[in-house]
């Protein structure tokens, strides 16, 4: 840590403990007077700082261009294809890796227990999640337009022209019987409109969704499909998921639709009032959802029962604490409801103005499905990471000793799947009665053998 960054964080009034100064060794830029929040701002809102770095980035245009995180993981993409990962709970840095030829959309980066799996332009990268070092690279018949998604066995994305491929992990042409070689083809399904929602591998079969307004589920062995759910307008952000069966999904028709992963079964839907974009997030067997226009609302994902429907500005969801939801505002502001109510805790004005936290450096930020920190990035290489105060431990929004996403049912085979009827008609909400638009024709081609 040199003179120059000692001197910026004694100005900033931030105390720098030994354990610190390592994430500033990893760069000679200076830290900007406005970067970290004070411990004043962040305690007038019950918040605290876990850690932050700086991100190795090179002289001259580089710059952050993506941020999320995976299991333990963070990831740290820019516009000249490097990757850092931390350790997300720590902010320990854990190793970077050159991706290949620069691009301007970068996608979210997805793990499996050995492998991280990166797409850059056509190209698919598995990397080794221990050390950074290349395990194999595929070339794809096209643009990624959403994050990977990956198991054990594959790994999957969503391509511009609306394709899903899907490529082998890892390398069992040794076992018995034998199969494929890592990075080799497995299979691919076309839809009408791209895919910008990140797959749901669940076991043996896979959830994906698309802009044509339906979501897809195939079985991966046979590649065979077992049913499409129409819904009434294109499908833009990430399916969620409750439990082990049910398939949360986000549409653009102003509805909310939960249904059977098996059967395809609508078990409910909830009217949100406007376009939803947005992956839902899901905290236990409570769904909340931001719609375009700022309006959240918490569902119960078993019943579909409304729990509170309130208002926290137009932006993202960041994450679910303990007693309280966060919200990210267009300005990069913070904005806090209270969990049980949906009462507005805090507008972005209050945390900005009456507070003092200032995040409108951050244009990074990630929305948490894995527990209630918050991650948030500046564009010149400032990672921060916030949380509750009191709040060691994360706090795990989905419980790790249930059974995973996509358990078969006791009899060991999934149900036969129903053909879909169409969507049943949510109650309209205030200013929107309308019945949502028929879908349009076709569905996912057939499917493409290994080469």
């Amino acid at each position: 840590m040199t003179r120059r960054q000692a001197l910026a964080l004694t100005l900033a009034g931030v105390a720098v403990t030994p354990g610190e100064m390592s994430a500033f060794a990893q760069s000679t830029v200076p830290l900007p007077r406005t970067t970290l929040p004070t411990r004043t701002a962040l305690t007038r809102l019950g918040l605290e700082r876990g850690w932050y770095a700086i991100v190795p980035l090179g002289f001259g245009s580089e710059q952050v261009q993506s941020i999320n995180l995976a299991e333990d993981m963070f990831f740290i993409q820019t516009n000249l294809a490097n990757l850092h990962v931390y350790e997300a709970e720590t902010g320990k840095y854990l190793w970077g890796a050159k991706l290949g030829r620069e691009t301007l959309d970068a996608q979210p980066v997805s793990v499996n227990s050995d492998q991280v799996f990166v797409a850059n332009g056509p190209d698919l990268i598995s990397l080794d999640r221990r050390t950074g070092r290349l395990i194999w690279t595929a070339r794809m018949p096209g643009s990624a337009v959403g994050a990977t998604a990956a198991n054990e066995h594959r790994v999957m994305v969503g391509l511009a022209g609306g394709k899903l491929v899907s490529f082998n992990a890892r390398d069992e042409s040794h076992s018995k019987p034998p199969g494929r070689s890592a990075g080799t083809f497995a299979s691919a399904w076309q839809t009408n409109a791209n895919l910008t929602a990140r797959p749901v591998p669940a076991g043996r079969v896979v959830a994906f969704a698309s802009q044509d307004s339906r979501v897809y589920v195939t079985m991966e062995e046979p590649p065979t499909i077992l049913y499409r759910y129409p819904t009434g307008g294109p499908i833009i952000g990430s399916l969620g998921t409750v439990g082990n069966r049910t398939l949360v999904i986000p549409s653009m028709d102003r509805t909310l639709y939960a249904i059977d992963l098996f059967t395809g079964d609508t078990k409910w839907t909830v009217a949100t009032g406007a376009p939803i974009d947005q992956e839902p997030l899901v905290a236990g067997n409570v769904v909340y959802s931001l719609n375009t226009m700022g309006h959240v609302v918490a569902v119960d994902g078993t019943t579909g029962s409304v729990i509170w429907t309130g208002e926290a500005g137009r932006g993202r969801i960041l994450a679910v604490g303990a007693t309280k939801l966060y919200f990210e505002s267009k300005d990069h502001d913070l904005a806090i409801v209270d969990r049980a109510t949906g009462k507005i805790l805090a507008m972005p004005r209050d945390t900005r103005e009456r507070a003092g936290l200032d995040l409108r450096d951050y244009r990074y930020a990630h929305t948490n499905h894995e527990n209630d920190r918050m991650y948030f990035a500046t564009a010149g290489g400032f990672i921060l990471c916030l949380r509750e105060a009191g709040q060691s431990l994360p706090r795990p929004l989905r419980d790790p000793k249930a059974p995973k996403f996509g358990t078969l049912p006791p009899g060991g085979e999934p149900p036969t799947p129903t053909p879909p009827a169409a969507p049943t008609e949510a109650p309209p909400a205030e200013g929107a009665s309308e019945k949502p638009a028929a879908p349009p024709e076709g569905g996912a081609g057939d499917e493409e053998k290994p080469k």
